[in-house]
């Protein structure tokens, strides 16, 4: 699903206009990104944890020219899944 496919589905769940619910959508994720300048977590009860993460710098070699680069650290951002949703999932099938 893409973010157009999810405004779509969303919208039609609250029963608001997609501009509507783009809106709502944006402004959750402005909340977000907001939250992880004063924390390194946002959590959602039932659904799960966004944490903010720092990977270090690394060497990875090139596997076509052999060639060793340096990556620079950064912030990334992991997902932990909660047990509630973990056992929700349980029931879907693989997909292939």
């Amino acid at each position: 699903m893409n973010y157009k496919e999810f405004i779509s589905d969303y919208s039609s769940k609250i029963e608001k206009t997609q501009k509507e619910a783009d809106s709502i959508v944006e402004a959750i994720i402005d909340s977000m990104k907001d939250a992880f300048n004063s924390s390194n977590c946002v959590s959602f009860q039932g659904f799960g944890m966004f944490e903010l993460k720092r990977k270090e710098e690394r060497i990875v070699k090139n596997p076509q020219t052999q060639q060793r680069m340096l990556i620079p650290p950064k912030q990334v951002v992991e997902f932990k899944p909660s047990v509630m949703l973990k056992e929700q999932l349980k029931d879907i099938p693989a997909s292939e």
